[in-house]
């Protein structure tokens, strides 16, 4: 392919660019900045990263997405000019080089009698599907995947490997000098679009649903608890636990931290990496620390 074959997808896709070089080029492929390969496409934030970097340089670039400015690399025979670099290149790739895996369910997956499974759906081996499931289209479920009890999985969402939904909470009431555990009469809802990692745990609600709305997106070794809600676009780092309760808004950011129950997080919120939250976070506050507390950075560190 060509680099002009990039520059007509640009703009049939309304991409705002400016290029400059040669743009009769042929392209072998891709490659990122640290180990890039003769011949192929790369992409590039910052010029620093090209004088600071620890790598071999290579003589010359084919092509380099770059940000917007950011005119003038030396030895780029063609570049790019974009708003978000990393975005548009990772679009060029899905254009060009993507490959979309066909829907597979496997014959050693254990799916139940009454489960109701949608049009192009994956589901990998050995993983477990309840009767009471309902998976919408497009969705792709990964392999040992356990997925128990009343759980309702949008469209094209994404279970990776491991991850667990459905189980019940952790949940005990005293009785004398015993503890008894509280049964749940909830189930998990996944909306559309929402992503959940490997070996991630989302608990069943006691009585409402958890739920992960719109485009919520969790990462792997994560734990949410019963009854948790998640809102749309929010994004739950990688050894996050949410517990029991809490209620995370729209468009947030959830840094590996924890989360005390029955807290609320509003919309637009960073929990910073590390933090525990023991008090509700207002909206478009970021916090900090143990206990959490609003961000302030410190100079000369």
């Amino acid at each position: 392919m060509r680099i002009g074959d990039i520059i007509e997808f640009f703009k049939s896709s309304n991409i705002p660019f400016t290029a400059d070089g040669d743009m009769n080029q042929e392209l072998s492929g891709y490659s990122s900045i640290y180990q890039y390969r003769r011949g192929t496409i790369s992409w590039l934030r910052k010029a620093a990263t090209l004088e600071d970097a620890d790598f071999c340089m290579p003589e010359s670039f084919a092509c380099l997405i770059t940000q917007e400015g950011m005119k003038n690399i030396a030895n780029a025979k063609c570049q790019i000019q974009v708003k978000n670099p990393k975005d548009v290149f990772f679009d060029v790739l899905e254009k060009f080089w993507g490959e979309e895996d066909a829907a597979v369910i496997s014959p050693k997956a254990v799916i139940e009698d009454g489960a109701v499974i949608g049009r192009n759906v994956s589901i990998g081996p050995f993983t477990y599907v309840s009767s009471k499931t309902i998976i919408g289209d497009g969705s792709r479920i990964g392999s040992n995947v356990t997925i128990k009890g009343k759980v309702a999985i949008g469209k094209n969402c994404v279970i990776q490997s491991g991850a667990v939904i459905g189980e019940d909470g952790f949940a005990f009431l005293k009785e004398d000098n015993a503890l008894k555990f509280m049964k749940h009469y909830g189930g998990v809802t996944l909306e559309d679009h929402v992503s959940v990692g490997a070996q991630t745990c989302v608990c069943r609600g006691a009585i409402d649903d958890t739920r992960l709305m719109e485009y919520a997106k969790v990462d792997n070794l994560c734990h949410i608890a019963h009854n948790v809600v998640i809102g749309k676009r929010t994004i739950v780092v990688a050894g996050t636990v949410i517990m029991g309760s809490v209620r995370i808004g729209h468009d947030c950011w959830v840094a590996t931290s924890m989360i005390r129950d029955q807290r609320q997080v509003k919309d637009n919120c960073v929990i910073g990496m590390g933090a525990v939250v023991v008090k509700d976070v207002a909206e478009g506050t970021t916090v900090a620390g143990n206990p959490a507390g609003p961000f302030q950075r410190k100079e000369n560190i």
